[in-house]
């Protein structure tokens, strides 16, 4: 009877020590607003939130700063003509250069801003700059973004030599990582692709193939010697990528690289039966085939993918200057859709026959392509007409229907579609200055744009800033 008297006092005990420890976590939580320390939160909640500025229900440019999860939601109403819905993060963990916050607050904006901001002390600068550079953790210690409810967009910034991590929950920038590895002189990051626990990236300047793993943004493996390597696909079926060469690479080029995405070792340069320049590459639906456009030569090549040669496959060459640049296969493998910036059309090719059996016309300069999984709509972007175009598939009839615009498009490039097809986020380079962002950093070129798409209503949810010149984008 002691025994259990005993086991019944203990179980008692820990649950009240739970209820305890409980309690003080909540009173921790509210005292610094969810901040690392309670001298953070009376910044923030003193200084910002306090007038009614960045808190209630209608905060200044859509942010509000009454709570440390609320500021992680970033701002979603700054100020641009003719459009809401425009925004973005202002603390990157780990990231002081980067995080606006942190720019407002050292005076190193250009813009006149809209409102009177208060003048924080130099110790509460201080603060604020050891706390992000730290990992802005919250009153429980934890790094914001560590993981996510949903899942992450990586996005390549040839400007910058940056990879933007977005977290598609929140729709801001939570990580920023370096691939720069040469000084005073762009890298240029130009494609990204993910799969499992890494994504890869092709550096077009650098001649680099890099792995990174998903978990702590570490490069963890890399393909040197590449002469200007940009688009790549992944095999599921083998650790196999096939490399083609960047848009923007100097001179012609009759072939592509095969590597091995496990061990990150070149497996060999697969030779292309014309000389050009050999720009966009997708994979058949078995894998055993790989296409590969050449915008130069006019003509689309079709690689085994066993013995990595053209083997007897002839190319598919036309007699309209097209310059078909970047390729995506229809979900059932029967169609191949390529860019053809040459004559501004998007260009649908028969696999069975392997002709062209159809072109739809597209807004100027045709970039990157996304295809819905059921097969029934195409989104092309345009570099030069700053819109997607929407094509309609109905059997074997293909029709631009629409195009999808904003004020923040400029010069738009890659596109991603979500796996179970609801968003398209689109990269808008904005490297013509075209379009004025809100508050522009001084020493900072122009930041580029991530759109964030519904693919049901086809309207923009969303504008974020990246960093410099966005091109390639990938969503897990």
């Amino acid at each position: 009877m002691r025994e259990i008297i005993s086991l019944a006092t203990l179980f008692v005990f820990i649950l009240l020590a739970g209820c305890e420890l409980d309690t003080t976590d909540q009173v921790t939580k509210e005292a610094n607003k969810e901040f690392e320390t309670e001298s953070l939160g009376k910044i923030f909640t003193q200084n910002c939130a306090s007038s009614g500025c960045h808190s209630s229900n209608n905060p200044q440019n859509g942010l509000s700063l009454a709570t440390q999860s609320e500021l992680f939601e970033g701002s979603s109403d700054r100020p641009i003509a003719g459009a809401s819905n425009y925004g973005g993060d202002v603390v990157i963990p780990y990231n002081v250069k980067k995080s606006l916050l942190y720019q407002f607050i050292t005076g190193t904006i250009k813009a006149d801003l809209s409102v009177d901001h208060v003048i924080l002390t130099g110790s509460e600068v201080l603060e604020i700059k050891e706390w992000i550079e730290e990992g802005a953790k919250n009153y429980q210690l934890e790094v914001p973004f560590t993981t996510t409810a949903s899942y992450r967009v990586y996005v390549c910034n040839m400007g910058s030599d940056a990879i933007s991590v977005i977290d598609a929950a929140n729709r801001v920038v939570s990580r920023i990582v370096d691939v720069g590895f040469t000084d005073n002189f762009p890298d240029i990051p130009s494609h990204v692709e993910e799969k499992e626990a890494y994504y890869y990236v092709t550096l077009a300047a650098k001649g680099k193939f890099l792995k990174i793993r998903k978990s702590d943004n570490e490069i963890v493996g890399e393909i040197s010697n590449l002469q200007f390597p940009g688009d790549f696909v992944l095999m599921d079926s083998a650790p196999k990528a096939y490399i083609a060469r960047s848009l923007g690479a100097s001179g012609t080029y009759n072939s592509i690289y095969s590597v091995n995405y496990e061990t990150m070792r070149l497996i060999t340069e697969v030779i292309l039966p014309y000389s050009g320049l050999p720009v966009g590459v997708e994979l058949s639906s078995g894998e055993q085939i790989l296409y590969v456009s050449n915008k130069l030569a006019n003509a689309i090549s079709l690689i085994n993918t066993v013995t990595d040669d053209t083997g007897n496959y002839f190319p598919i060459a036309f007699f309209i200057n097209y310059q078909p640049t970047y390729l995506k296969l229809d979900p059932f493998g029967n169609y191949l859709y390529a860019s053809a910036p040459g004559t501004n059309e998007l260009l649908v090719v028969d696999l069975n026959s392997r002709l062209a059996i159809a072109t739809v016309p597209v807004s100027p300069n045709p970039m990157q392509i996304a295809v819905k999984s059921d097969g029934s709509k195409i989104y092309v972007t345009s570099l030069d007409g700053h819109v997607v175009d929407v094509i309609d598939i109905v059997l074997t009839s293909w029709t631009k229907t629409r195009q999808i615009s904003h004020p923040a498009f400029n010069m738009l490039d890659g596109i991603a579609i979500t796996k179970d097809d609801g968003l398209l986020y689109v990269t808008s380079r904005n490297s013509d200055d075209g379009f004025e962002v809100p508050y522009p950093v001084v020493s900072e070129g122009t930041p580029g744009c991530v759109g964030i798409i519904s693919t049901g209503t086809e309207s923009v949810l969303k504008v974020i800033e990246v960093e410099e010149i966005p091109g390639g984008i990938a969503t897990e």
